[in-house]
């Protein structure tokens, strides 16, 4: 197995010619067919050529769509007889059609490199979008490449032609300084600043669709902007606590903001978080030389914030001191992802409560009707699941000649359904047969009742619980 196309890229539209050959002369009568392996796709070569002679030769046009990193056909059973024949010796007797093992020695793919590639290049990415230092380099990487050397060259010129110490896309060098070295794979280059000055990098880079072509000849389908002009450096504002929680005054919040690469700290920037009493800052405390700059909050007095988040995009500010890239030592960029946006600190689902519970109101005040229900309803909450839990353990903990409620087995017939918000509760009688009579207010100690962030009632509770 090989072909008389040359090894290489391919696009869609590309004629490719694959040979079979034998060891004696074959006739062939109809149109065998060849099955390729083209990446999930199965496709035929169609029976061209070689009648009487020792080697077959089947064409196969690339479709929109193909793709493989290296052409062969789909199994040792591929070539078919389509309802002709291949006959040998004195054309009487059936050739025998079984290939070699695709892969290995005498396959296609081991005789030729053949590469299916119907994607258009769609963007170039730079490694260093601010500057490059001097003597320095930056990586291009092109996606869905690879590019072929001459679009390399032309991108490399567009480049310099906007290029002089001042002016353009670069300014302080000169664009004889620099140069551009594509990898032996075609898929990045390295562009170097042979300058000993750094080159600043002021401006997107526009590179015309023409000259971006991949080295199966597929070209851009639109102009490329390469951005190359103050990043997006932070990546997200994390909290270390991933599901809900509640913090009350006094708790200390450590907040995380994520950079796509290493910043240094110099003096104490803050955080604007918004809250129900204004603007509060967070200062930072750690995590200089790294990705993660974790800032603290400590909850004040009548915060409030039913899912936390920062002020605005600008929210991160420097107080005097600087953030900067470690390895440029550029000011880095210190725009947030928008509030209530993916990456935002809210997708956190942080709430601040300062505020106590202050009372607990009944449905029914006087009967909780057999087999029935009544809801308590917390103001101030939402309380903690062990404290609705508690409230139910002092109310069946009255002795039963002095009670609060009657009629029942306190003890075995009274349970209490939470609400997944813990603002509220049902307290079931599960008597079937008899009414559970209420016959005092209940009075809660003030201990226990407390919210989920944990602040407790600054005084007992009377549920109100007869007319």
């Amino acid at each position: 197995m090989s072909a008389t196309s040359a090894k290489g890229s391919y696009k869609a539209g590309d004629p490719i010619e694959v040979t079979i050959t034998f060891n004696g002369r074959v006739k062939v009568t109809g149109v065998p067919l060849l099955r390729l392996q083209v990446g999930e796709i199965g496709r035929d070569a169609v029976y061209l050529g070689g009648d009487g002679t020792t080697t077959l030769t089947f064409a196969y046009t690339v479709k929109p769509g193909d793709t493989s990193t290296r052409l062969d056909y789909a199994g040792v059973d591929a070539l078919k007889l389509n309802g002709g024949s291949i006959t040998v010796k004195n054309y009487s007797s059936n050739a025998k059609l079984t290939l070699p093992v695709p892969g290995e020695v005498g396959s296609l793919s081991h005789s030729k490199e053949i590469i299916i590639d119907t994607t258009a290049p769609r963007a170039l990415n730079i490694s260093a979008q601010n500057v490059i230092v001097g003597g320095g380099s930056a990586i291009l990487t092109a996606v869905d490449g690879p590019l072929s050397d001459e679009s390399w060259e032309d991108i490399l010129q567009v480049i310099k032609a906007n290029t002089e110490a001042g002016l353009y896309w670069i300014k302080g060098i000169n664009a004889a300084d620099l140069n551009l070295l594509p990898e032996a794979d075609g898929v990045t280059a390295v562009l170097s600043n042979s300058n000993s000055a750094r080159a600043e990098i002021t401006a997107d880079f526009l590179i015309p669709a023409a000259k971006v072509v991949d080295r199966a000849g597929n070209k851009a389908v639109e102009d490329i902007t390469v951005d190359s002009y103050f990043p997006r450096m932070i990546t997200g504002v994390s909290s270390l606590h991933d599901d809900r929680y509640y913090y009350k005054e006094g708790e200390e919040i450590s907040i995380t903001v994520n950079f796509d690469r290493d910043v240094e700290v110099e003096g104490t920037p803050t955080l604007k978080l918004e809250l129900g009493t204004g603007n509060s800052l967070a200062y930072y405390t750690e995590g200089s030389g790294s990705t993660q700059l974790i800032f603290t909050y400590t909850v004040q007095p009548r915060d409030t914030s039913e899912d936390l988040d920062y002020l605005g995009t600008d929210a991160l500010q420097l107080n005097e001191g600087t953030i900067k890239v470690r390895e440029t030592q550029i000011n880095a960029n210190l725009t947030l992802p928008a509030p209530g946006k993916t990456g935002s600190l809210s997708q956190n689902n942080i709430i601040i409560d300062t505020t106590a519970p202050t009372e607990i109101l009944i449905s029914s005040q006087d009967i909780i009707p057999a087999n029935g229900n009544v809801t308590l309803t917390a103001v101030g909450g939402p309380l903690s699941d062990d404290s609705w839990v508690n409230i139910l353990k002092c109310i069946k903990s009255r002795p039963i000649l002095d009670g609060w409620v009657s009629g029942i087995e306190v003890k075995n017939d009274l349970t209490i359904s939470i609400a997944d918000d813990g603002m509220t509760a049902t307290l079931n009688n599960e008597n079937k047969k008899n009414a559970a009579i209420i016959n005092a207010d209940f009075i809660i100690p003030a201990a226990k009742v407390v919210d989920r962030a944990g602040n407790v009632a600054s005084e007992d509770t009377v549920i109100d619980a007869k007319k």
